[in-house]
């Protein structure tokens, strides 16, 4: 899978070991926002990419998604993405709201947290969910593999995706 990786600076200390066990999972990393990142400069680099995954590695909340710059809102992120990734990987703090939204009117399939989570936990399924996508290839069976025993923090949301690409597939 071809992924694309953000991470703004923040004061989150394990988000860059997760970033770092990504890039050594064997994931074709094809692109990757790490440090200053405003919205500008990330609307900028979805529009040139190609990837199947967007993987988010920062600050959320049922607002949205802290960039450098500000918030960043379902709606706007939605239209970002549909039609450019199948799948998208939030490990942001609780943006189930949020990522219904993607889900829906984004057309792809997520993954993201329900509550608030401390910043080991949010590391360690991270990083278990990019090795278990490097070897199985799988979003959904590396959400499965990935998440929490007994888990109440990360919730798999199956999108529309196929309907989107593919308009002759049933509803």
């Amino acid at each position: 899978m071809r992924v694309f990786i953000v991470a703004p600076k923040s004061n989150l200390g394990h988000v860059p070991d997760e970033v770092q066990d990504i890039l050594n999972s064997g994931l074709q990393i094809v692109g990757s926002m790490l440090g200053n990142v405003t919205y500008t400069e990330f609307l900028r680099e979805i529009r040139r990419t190609k990837a199947d995954v967007l993987w988010l590695a920062m600050h959320g909340g049922a607002e949205g998604w802290k960039f450098n710059s500000g918030l960043v809102d379902g709606p706007a992120l939605a239209a970002l993405i549909r039609g450019r990734f199948s799948y998208v990987y939030l490990n942001t703090c609780q943006s189930l709201i949020q990522a219904q939204v993607l889900q829906n009117e984004g057309q792809v399939d997520v993954v993201c947290t329900v509550r608030d989570l401390d910043d080991l936990s949010a590391y360690s399924t991270g990083s278990l969910m990019a090795a278990a996508l490097a070897e199985s290839d799988d979003f959904r069976q590396a959400y499965e593999r990935s998440k929490p025993g007994n888990n109440t923090n990360y919730i798999y949301l199956a999108g529309s995706q196929n309907r989107f690409l593919d308009p002759k597939a049933p509803a």
